[in-house]
């Protein structure tokens, strides 16, 4: 009995030791559990090839990173990267190369930290061999998650590109927009001069709470930044510490090789039949305002000289200049499509009449511009169009000129940096050119504005003042083969903007006219005197436009400049457009422009109305002694404006609204008046009750043979 107690004792005394034992190995692997290295952004895949791809991720810690990457997301057979390690001097992050894979194949991979494997998978698509003709669906857009915007839709359009399942991305650059650091008191507080600041835009950038990491999670990135990530607003090659920049680009974003690492972004990839140029359209940019001078009278006027380049602006780098590179590149490339990856738009015949509209607009009285941000100065705007390609007429003449020298056919352009979307054929774009702009940030409206200023450069659709959707939105390119390439611009709730199918075989012309603007309307005009208004002619590509023959259609209108008209390339000449009324009442032509331009003949509007003036136009009382239309005020307006006319006698009359282009905005009044001086109040929404867009509006009034138009202009 004793012998046994004696055991008993003892099996007691282990039990109990051995559960101290398993307490403590419980406590120290929950401890290690509870301290192992987290992953904090990422992981998100670039530089994809047939062959090999790039990965990118952020740890809490210093910690050994590899990949787990396999066909299956069971990971059998799986092929284990070679591992790094995240270190606090790279601020944890690193960057996986993955060689050895299979071409056009689906894998699946995920982080392996400190010998760990992490649960979350995610998965891209390698591409196809070099030439191979394929079909295939990319997207791209660029300008999102700008302090200060509403937040109720910001990142609402990435799940939906998720949902495409796109081949890749292309971000085209003001990737959020750390240069809040820029403040009117600090206007020099560039964030790239402190590096920190650099990679903390990037954690900003992959915050895996951003809606944006779903396409990470399904598709592969490439991106360029833009001037708010790079610096600042309309940042250039002199700006402070750009080599910041460039690090941040080199050491946090998984990039194909770089043309030229130490001094750009500069870089190309293909896929199948599909070669893409990225270029930098920051680092070697000349300041804009080296292309203005100022007039005695404080006005500015736009003459680049020689040498104003956005891309190449410093000869003594060392490496092949980015123009020379794009240009020698197209020149050796055998694929069928050739797209240019653009942070800012290419289209001269949307920018440049832009630019020189601006310019004349200084002093009058729509200087300060309406804008849907508010009046804007017009010397502020021209400076902010020439930001675009069109403000460097150089660089785009030589690009020009090189493409169609050596018969390159089916170059198109990507571009962002608008806040807004356009298409253009090629017709005023030179190449076509796709431009989606807004992935989340108010939109800008400067293609509608544009439009409401007679100047129509997208030809295609886009956020235009007919189509009036401004949502957030995204490009998706298809490309169908040898055939063809769709371009689709969705919006943040899947619906369609625009549409164009581009078909292979375009040649960019050598000869682009573009006019500021498009139509001119004269309003009111003394009988018997001559009143006179500009219309700019610019060549915007690289020959010489020869402008042979102007036509109008009537007698009432005429052009007096001798013909022909010689425009060398980036230079511009001013029709002046003469309107000398014969007799009361309201006239119109069509000024017919023939010119060596493709797209020639040019029919520019014009349109004024002859009137006496008497005393009662000015100060109305007592009975009008004839119809009368007066001006609206206050105008500019916002929200609301008021309209004085008048009526001799009793009868029928109508009062409507109407956009430049003519269409029908909104029918004020159509009925029986009495005689007598009235009113009527406009509150800037059209037949359905919507608010419409910022701009010049007509306002015509009808009543017993009499017709009167005046404009007003509304401002948000």
């Amino acid at each position: 009995m004793q012998f046994v107690s004696m055991n008993s004792r003892c099996a007691k005394s282990a039990i109990t030791v051995s559960a101290l034992l398993l307490g403590l190995v419980l406590l120290v692997s929950t401890k290690a559990l509870w301290a192992q290295t987290k992953v904090t952004h990422g992981p998100l895949v670039g530089a994809v090839t047939s062959k090999s791809a790039r990965i990118v991720i952020r740890t809490d810690a210093t910690a050994t990173v590899r990949f787990d990457v396999a066909t299956d997301n069971t990971f059998a057979n799986a092929l284990a990267t070679e591992a790094d390690t995240a270190e606090a001097s790279s601020a944890y992050f690193v960057i996986i190369n993955v060689d050895e894979l299979s071409a056009n194949t689906q894998y699946y991979y995920r982080a392996v930290v400190d010998n760990v494997a992490h649960s979350e998978i995610r998965r891209f698509k390698t591409f196809p061999n070099e030439g191979v003709v394929e079909s295939f669906t990319f997207a791209f857009g660029a300008c999102q998650q700008a302090v200060g915007d509403p937040h109720s839709y910001i990142g609402r359009v990435f799940p939906l590109i998720a949902q495409d399942e796109p081949r890749f991305f292309l971000h085209l650059g003001d990737w959020t927009y750390p240069d809040t650091t820029d403040t009117p008191a600090n206007p020099t507080n560039f964030f790239n001069t402190d590096y920190a600041l650099v990679q903390a835009n990037y954690m900003e950038k992959y915050n895996p709470s951003f809606p944006m990491d779903a396409l990470f999670k399904v598709a592969p990135i490439d991106y360029v930044y833009d001037d708010h990530d790079f610096s600042n607003n309309n940042s250039d090659g002199t700006y402070p510490s750009r080599e910041n920049s460039l690090r941040g680009y080199r050491e946090m974003f998984p990039s194909y090789p770089l043309a030229n690492a130490n001094n750009g972004l500069w870089h190309k990839f293909t896929f199948g039949n599909t070669d893409f140029f990225m270029v930098d359209t920051r680092t070697q940019r000349h300041p804009n305002l080296a292309a203005f001078g100022q007039a005695p009278s404080g006005k500015l006027f736009f003459q680049p000289g020689a040498g104003h380049d956005m891309l190449q602006a410093d000869p003594t780098i060392s490496g092949e200049l980015q123009m020379d590179w794009l240009i020698r590149e197209l020149q050796e490339s055998t694929a069928t499509w050739k797209f240019i990856g653009t942070g800012v738009p290419f289209n001269p015949g949307f920018s440049r009449p832009a630019l020189e509209l601006a310019v004349l607009l200084q002093g009058t009285a729509l200087d300060p511009v309406p804008t849907p941000i508010g009046p804007l100065p017009a010397a502020f705007l021209a400076v902010e169009f020439s930001d675009k390609w069109g403000g460097f007429p150089e660089n785009v003449a030589r690009l020009v000129k090189a493409v169609n020298d050596a018969e390159i056919q089916n170059v198109i352009i990507l571009s962002g940096d608008t806040h807004t979307a356009g298409l253009d054929d090629g017709a005023h774009s030179l190449f076509p050119e796709f431009m989606a702009g807004g992935l989340d940030r108010t939109n800008s409206q400067q293609v509608a504005i544009a439009q409401s200023f007679g100047i129509n450069a997208w030809n295609r659709g886009g956020q235009t003042l007919a189509q009036n959707n401004f949502n957030s939105h995204y490009g998706r390119v298809s490309v169908f083969g040898n055939d063809s390439v769709r371009v689709e611009l969705i919006d943040e709730f899947g619906e369609l903007i625009a549409s164009h199918k581009q078909v292979a075989g375009h040649l960019a012309s050598r000869v682009g006219l573009a006019l500021a603007p498009e139509g001119q309307d004269f309003g009111d005009v003394e009988v018997g005197s001559t009143s006179v208004l500009p219309i700019v002619c610019i060549s915007t590509s690289a020959d010489t436009v020869v402008i042979s023959n102007i036509n109008t259609t009537g007698s009432d209108f005429f052009v007096l400049n001798p013909l022909p008209i010689r425009i060398p390339p980036g230079e511009k000449t001013i029709l002046g457009v003469f309107f000398q009324p014969p007799a009361l009442g309201n006239f119109l032509s069509l000024i017919t422009i023939h010119s060596n331009d493709p797209e020639s003949p040019f029919i520019v509007p014009v349109a004024g109305k002859g009137k006496i003036t008497t005393a009662v136009d000015d100060l109305p009382g007592g009975m009008p002694s004839h119809y009368m239309l007066l001006q609206n005020h206050p105008n500019p307006f916002n929200p609301s404006t008021t309209i004085n006319y008048g009526v001799p006698k009793t009868g029928e009359v109508t009062l409507s609204i109407y956009n430049l282009r003519g269409q029908l905005v909104r029918t004020l009044l159509t009925g029986v008046v009495t005689a007598g001086h009235h009113q009527i109040l406009w509150d800037g929404a059209d037949e359905r009750g919507s608010r419409v867009a910022s701009g010049i509006y007509v306002y015509r009034m009808q009543a017993d043979g009499f017709v009167a138009t005046r404009k007003l202009v509304l401002t948000k």
